[in-house]
C-alpha cells in the first residue's frame, strides 16, 4: 500500500496532499477516488481513503490510526564521507530502510567531491527527496533528517552531542570485543 508524509494534526478528519506527492498519486499510480492508502506525520501513521481528486491536491479521509511503532528504539546517525559520483543516493536510500534517523554527508580531506554552497543546497534538496521517497516505500514513520554537507572539523565538534560513537575500520581490532552489540 502507498504512504504519503502529509501535514495534519491528530484532530483532523480530512488531509491534502499536493506538489510531487499529488502528481504521484494522480498521474503515476493513476489512484482513484475511495483507493486506499497511508499517510504519515509527526511519528505517526494513518489509515486513510481518496475522497477528492481535483487539479491541485488529493484529499483524504483519515479513518484511523495505524498503533505499530517502525521505528528503532535507538537514534542512528551516520556521518559518510562523500564518495564519488552518485554513490551517495544509494546510501541515502539504503540507511532510510534500515532506519537511521540522521545523515550527515562529510567532505574529508580525500573527498573527490567539491561543491560550492548553491551545488550544495541543490544536492542536499535532492538527497531529501531521496530520503522521503525511500521512507514512504519502506512505511517508516518518520523521514530521516539529511544534515547539511560538514568537513571533518564541524562533524566532530557536532558528534560531541552523541552518546556513543563507532567507527567503521577494516582492519583487525579484536571484533569481537568492539562489535554494536557490545557497545550498546
Amino acid at each position: 500500500m502507498q504512504q504519503y508524509f502529509v501535514n495534519c494534526t491528530e484532530n483532523d478528519d480530512y488531509a491534502l496532499i499536493t506538489g510531487d506527492d499529488y502528481h504521484h498519486i494522480k498521474n503515476v499510480m493513476r489512484m482513484k477516488i475511495d483507493d486506499e492508502l497511508l499517510i504519515a506525520n509527526k511519528n505517526k501513521v494513518y489509515y486513510a481513503t481518496i475522497t477528492e481528486i481535483n487539479n491541485d491536491y488529493v484529499k483524504v479521509k483519515i479513518l484511523y490510526q495505524i498503533k505499530e511503532n517502525r521505528e528503532l528504539d535507538v537514534a542512528v546517525t551516520i556521518a559518510q564521507g562523500m564518495p564519488k559520483q552518485d554513490k551517495f543516493e544509494y546510501i541515502i536510500q539504503k540507511t532510510t530502510e534500515l532506519g537511521i534517523r540522521e545523515l550527515i554527508p562529510v567532505f574529508s580531506e580525500r573527498s573527490l567531491i567539491k561543491l560550492d554552497n548553491k551545488k550544495q543546497e541543490q544536492k542536499l534538496e535532492r538527497y531529501r527527496k531521496i530520503a522521503k521517497s525511500a521512507a514512504e516505500q519502506s512505511h517508516r514513520q518518520i523521514i530521516p533528517e539529511i544534515k547539511s554537507f560538514m568537513d571533518m572539523k564541524e562533524f566532530i565538534n557536532y558528534s560531541k552531542q552523541f552518546q556513543y560513537k563507532c567507527l567503521a575500520y577494516e582492519g583487525s581490532i579484536e571484533a569481537e570485543k568492539f562489535n554494536l552489540y557490545n557497545i550498546l
